[in-house]
């Protein structure tokens, strides 16, 4: 598996932001659903 340290960083279009509605600062929360399914959500903020 991965080595500890290693980053990797996936540059999502801005399109996509604006698509979905999302502002800077907004907390949004990428989690892993199954093998090769990857879940991007908005959190609820207050």
């Amino acid at each position: 598996s991965g080595k500890a340290g290693s980053s990797r960083r996936v540059i999502i279009p801005q399109q996509i932001f604006q698509e979905l509605d999302w502002n800077k600062g907004d907390k949004i929360v990428i989690r892993r659903s199954g093998k090769n399914k990857i879940v991007i959500e908005k959190s609820a903020g207050e």
